[in-house]
């Protein structure tokens, strides 16, 4: 089999404008898991009002951007790490961390595997049962994270793309009772179901928690691409040690430094 089937993502309307022969503007895109109730004129007017700052770099260190975050979701500066969209971080992370043993949690989002085989990573898999909704439970996790002596541990919540979600409490069950693993806990859709279930207020507490969030989405700003992880400042300082420069566009960083407004 081609590896490579199992890495397709939808959204690509050029592709399905192609295969059809139909111009991409006739498709309505179900594919693709964004906020519809955006106003996109807010966008646009962002944009429109600063479109001057094409014509120059943006500021390297994003001081703006990270401090509009750090002001909305009520955390340090220090706890943020902005990226190209949420998969570009998964990459960062992947190579940054370079796991011996990894464990992902099946089905998830494929470009963990993706990322993971481009490293020497042994990946296990636990794969969740249609009679508990694809759910793997936490004692299932934590009891693989021991027996193979996991490194790091992906793990989506709400899951992508079954939907169930996990309680605060389990997750610190794991994190509690695997202190020597890095936990990537994607909450890229946690506020389309219940934001009070994320763990961001929980980030100080547990020094091996990475939480990624993607703006992309919730925005519905998929063609700019904008996403964050939050850590413990250790892990932010090193990642921004091997930080290219001006990976976020200035559209993308005025967009992120207006998140108030949405």
């Amino acid at each position: 089999m081609d590896n490579r089937n199992l890495f397709q993502h939808g959204g690509n309307l050029d592709a399905a404008g192609d295969y059809y022969q139909l111009p991409a503007s006739s498709f309505i895109d179900f594919s693709a898991n964004i906020n519809a109730f955006i106003d996109p004129d807010l966008i646009k007017k962002l944009i429109q009002l600063n479109f001057s700052q094409v014509f120059h770099y943006p500021d390297p260190d994003y001081k703006r951007l990270y401090q509009a975050l750090a002001d909305f979701y009520q955390l340090p500066v220090p706890t943020f790490y902005c990226g190209n969209g949420s998969i570009e971080l998964i990459y960062q992370l992947v190579q940054f961390l370079s796991p011996e043993k990894s464990l992902i949690i099946q089905p998830n989002f494929s470009e963990y595997e993706k990322a993971l085989l481009m490293t020497q990573s042994q990946i296990e898999h636990l794969n969740g049962k249609s009679e508990n909704h694809f759910k793997v439970s936490v004692e299932n996790i934590i009891q693989t994270v021991q027996q193979f002596k996991i490194n790091v541990v992906f793990l989506s919540n709400p899951n992508n793309p079954a939907g169930y979600l996990y309680q605060v409490d389990e997750i610190e069950q794991i994190l509690k009772e695997c202190p020597q693993i890095h936990l990537v806990l994607d909450e890229a859709f946690i506020e389309f179901v219940d934001p009070s279930r994320s763990l961001l207020t929980k980030i100080s507490n547990y020094p091996q928690l990475i939480i990624l969030r993607s703006l992309t989405k919730i925005l519905a700003i998929p063609g700019l691409r904008l996403g964050f992880l939050c850590a413990h400042k250790n892990i932010i300082h090193r990642l921004k040690e091997k930080q290219i420069p001006w990976h976020i566009n200035s559209f993308a960083k005025i967009i992120g430094e207006n998140i108030n407004q949405y």
